[in-house]
């Protein structure tokens, strides 16, 4: 009688703390980490409608903010381009003007290094000397052997340039190059956090790897015939000889790097750097592989203040109100200013190139971020529509039978829960669940925020967890998978939610719930707390239980 009376105390305290941790607070802070999803991952077939209001309230826009930024600041000529995914959405200016676009140039010489790694003919981790084997620099840190990717991703520690002065010719022959690199010292230690951009970097860089190709062409002609030819970029190239560039005042606008051109030597045109970012965004034609191309623009380095980093070679930069670093590179070459910016998650990217009068301090960055973020931000909002119209709603079940989780080694019940999905602009699809659940002997409660990332489009699955940062969500995909089939399709984790084909249902699958879509929900929603009754519905049924 007295452990009867123990057991329902224990029950009956069991109770009282599922109610509590069920009603103790609504929803928590949306996640911070974005886990964006775009509408062509769940549907292939989607297309953007760029007539819609929204895009063309945005082009207005654009219109208004790029004539002020050109009325009130000394060009002589410019051309902006808007790419998303494959297509460019929007130019002004002169497109089709060529422009020197400088240090943008380092992008090409780092993808041609991607493009022989690809096909095996060398190593990232090449050591520089492999391939120019009379290469040396005085390192006062330690013996250590630089290498392709350290010049790739500016931690090399060399220094800035290899003439005296910037941008002026340092001739071509490359024995009395390496001859007089070999005199110089590393400015910093080859992996500090604090890095050292390096024009020499990536110009060791491109003769390096000239000397992999096979059969043996220079860098020059790789870059044209390997890269630009194959991306359509008819207007673009590398030597001066002949072309018709927008107009300059000064004549060192126009001087040949010669050994040097691996890191600044390029001309394009707006409308050819759109075809670049959308390559940049698409992966097409594959120059590379997709894996390559993430491994691209992921950070070589993040600076002290976090706010900015160096890719490879790309320049990482923390935008004011944006969540995430965006990627981007900059070219500067006395009067010809350039700037591509673009974000793979939205897949957007604009392009700026300009020809400013001598000491005008104006900066194409400037330019293309008050073009970039209005652009994302319509893009994700078209984006979260579309996922509120397909996902968003209050999904509810009620009390369900004992199942045996795939997953957990005893049996589940759901006795009441709700799962409300809606979606935020910058963090993709959020879900509050507050569910309460029995397994064989105790009560359980979920009351938690979850971020949804997309697993499977076709089961419209996605993985689920609580995101209070990005990597404390990454230790969470995956988890707990079915051990008895845990690689085959289909496999249900822990942590995965799948939505039905109808619209109308969402499924847990490791506790065997079903929940149902209450009423039309194709808006954004916010959450809310849990009703009086749901908690009332859980008190008395566990009661029963006695």
């Amino acid at each position: 009688m007295d452990s009867l009376h123990s057991s329902g105390f224990v029950w009956f305290f069991s109770v009282l703390v599922l109610v509590f941790m069920v009603a103790r607070s609504s929803a928590v802070d949306p996640p911070a980490c974005p886990l964006l999803t775009r509408p062509e991952e769940i549907s292939p077939t989607y297309t953007y409608n760029y007539s819609s209001p929204e895009f063309q309230s945005l082009f207005q826009q654009l219109d208004k903010t790029i004539g002020e930024f050109t009325s009130n600041n000394r060009l002589n000529a410019y051309a902006v381009a808007v790419v998303h995914g494959n297509r460019t959405i929007y130019t002004t200016g002169l497109t089709s003007a060529k422009f020197r676009i400088a240090s943008i140039t380092k992008t090409f010489t780092a993808l041609g290094a991607l493009m022989l790694r690809d096909r095996g003919l060398l190593s990232l981790d090449d050591h520089v000397k492999t391939h120019l084997p009379d290469f040396s620099i005085i390192n006062p840190y330690d013996d250590h052997e630089l290498t392709l990717r350290e010049l790739m991703g500016h931690v090399a520690g060399l220094p800035r340039d290899l003439c005296n002065l910037e941008h002026l010719q340092c001739g071509s022959n490359e024995t009395e190059i390496l001859e007089q690199v070999a005199g110089m010292k590393l400015v910093r230690p080859p992996w500090s956090n604090e890095p050292a951009y390096s024009n020499l970097g990536l110009s060791l860089l491109g003769r390096a790897w000239e000397k992999a190709t096979s059969p043996r062409v220079s860098w020059e002609e790789f870059v044209v015939e390997e890269i630009l030819k194959p991306l359509g970029m008819e207007n673009s190239g590398v030597d001066l000889n002949g072309v018709d560039l927008a107009p300059t005042s000064i004549p060192e606008g126009l001087v040949d790097l010669q050994w040097s051109r691996p890191a600044a030597q390029m001309y394009s045109t707006a409308e050819d750097l759109g075809k670049y970012l959308q390559f940049l965004i698409t992966g097409k034609p594959a120059l590379i592989s997709q894996s390559s191309i993430r491994e691209w623009v992921s950070p070589a380095t993040i600076f002290n203040d976090g706010k900015a980093g160096y890719a490879f070679p790309w320049e990482l930069l923390q935008i004011p109100d944006f969540i995430e670093m965006v990627v981007s590179k900059s070219g500067d070459m006395y009067t010809y200013r350039s700037h591509i910016t673009f974000d793979l998650s939205s897949r957007v990217g604009v392009a700026v190139v300009g020809s400013y009068e001598p000491g005008t301090s104006s900066s194409p960055v400037d330019l293309a971020d008050t073009v970039f973020i209005p652009v994302v931000k319509t893009v994700q909002s078209v984006n979260a529509e579309f996922l509120a119209a397909k996902y968003a709603g209050t999904y509810t079940s009620s009390i369900t039978k004992y199942t045996k989780s795939p997953t957990f080694e005893y049996k589940v019940r759901i006795l009441f829960g709700t799962i409300k999905v809606y979606v935020n602009s910058s963090l993709g699809l959020l879900a509050d669940a507050q569910i309460a659940l029995m397994n064989d002997v105790f009560p359980v409660s979920v009351n938690s925020t979850w971020s949804l990332l997309l697993k499977n489009a076709t089961e419209n699955s996605f993985w689920f967890g609580e995101a209070p940062d990005c990597g404390y969500f990454a230790s969470q995909i995956g988890g707990a998978p079915d051990l008895i089939h845990p690689n085959e399709p289909g496999t249900e984790f822990t942590n995965m939610i799948q939505f039905g084909t109808d619209g109308k249902t969402l499924v847990w699958p490791v506790v065997g719930g079903v929940f149902h879509k209450s009423g039309s929900s194709a808006h954004l929603l916010r959450p809310s707390r849990p009703h009086l009754l749901a908690l009332l519905v859980i008190f008395i049924t566990l009661l029963q239980r006695f």
